[in-house]
C-alpha cells in the first residue's frame, strides 16, 4: 500500500512536470527549443560510459571487503547469541 502511494505521488510529480513544460513551451517557444537543444548537447557530450564504468569498478572493488565485513558481523552475532551447553566452560 505504501508503494502504491509512492507510485501515485511519482506519477503526480511527472504529470505536473509535463504540464509545466508544455505551458513553458507554449508561452516561450524559442527558449524551450534552445533549452531542449542545450540539454541534448550536454547529454551528448557527457562521458556516460566512463561514469558508468567508474561506478561499476568501484562497486566491484568494494564488494569483497564489504562481504568480508558482513560475514564477520554474522559470526560475531552467532557467537553472542549461542547458549553455552556447559556453564562451567565459561
Amino acid at each position: 500500500m505504501k508503494k502504491d502511494h509512492q507510485k501515485d505521488k511519482g506519477e503526480k510529480v511527472i504529470t505536473q512536470l509535463l504540464a509545466h513544460s508544455d505551458e513553458f513551451a507554449r508561452q516561450e517557444p524559442t527558449k524551450a527549443v534552445v533549452s531542449a537543444f542545450s540539454i541534448g548537447l550536454l547529454l551528448n557530450f557527457l562521458p556516460i560510459g566512463i561514469i558508468v564504468g567508474a561506478v561499476a569498478s568501484l562497486v566491484f572493488a568494494l564488494a569483497r571487503p564489504i562481504l568480508l565485513f558482513l560475514g564477520l558481523l554474522r559470526v560475531c552475532d552467532f557467537y553472542q547469541n549461542r547458549k553455552p551447553t556447559n556453564p562451567e566452560s565459561l
